[in-house]
């Protein structure tokens, strides 16, 4: 749930340019932007009324049409993709956006005083989560 909540509300210009909704949004807008979040997904809708005549087809050609403008491909706001070509320049602030849109490693560090980086490894292939080891910096 969080997860879908998050990636809604990380996505919600270009969700919300799809859906055809804007600011301020009552809950038919949401359900809207929701049905578009699932479309994209595959995602198969329930047979509800707010998911009545959900088109499918359009959802997934406006995500083709509006991928290519990098302001709703990357679900920035105008000024900021405006402020971001003007301070590092077109190609630049594109690979920075591509960048800041990849998610997150997720990245563990061990207590030593619990355990092993070993044993820890351990455990996770177990349960068939591939870890592998990262130089470790030292804080001063």
């Amino acid at each position: 749930m969080a997860e879908t909540i998050y990636e809604i509300v990380r996505w919600k210009r270009l969700y919300a340019e799809i859906a055809e909704v804007r600011e301020p949004y009552d809950r038919d807008n949401i359900w809207r932007i929701f049905a578009v979040w699932a479309v994209l997904r595959g995602i198969t809708l329930p047979d509800w009324k707010y998911f009545e005549g959900t088109p499918a087809r359009k959802i997934k050609g406006r995500f083709d049409e509006l991928s290519k403008i990098r302001k709703f491909k990357e679900s920035i706001p105008d000024w900021m993709d405006e402020l971001g070509v003007k301070e590092l320049g077109e190609a630049t602030w594109t690979k920075e956006l591509e960048a800041q849109n990849k998610q997150a490693e997720v990245i563990l560090r061990v207590n030593t005083l619990k355990t092993t980086k070993e044993k820890l490894r351990a455990i996770l292939m177990d349960l068939n989560i591939d870890t592998s080891f990262q130089k470790t910096i030292q804080m001063l």
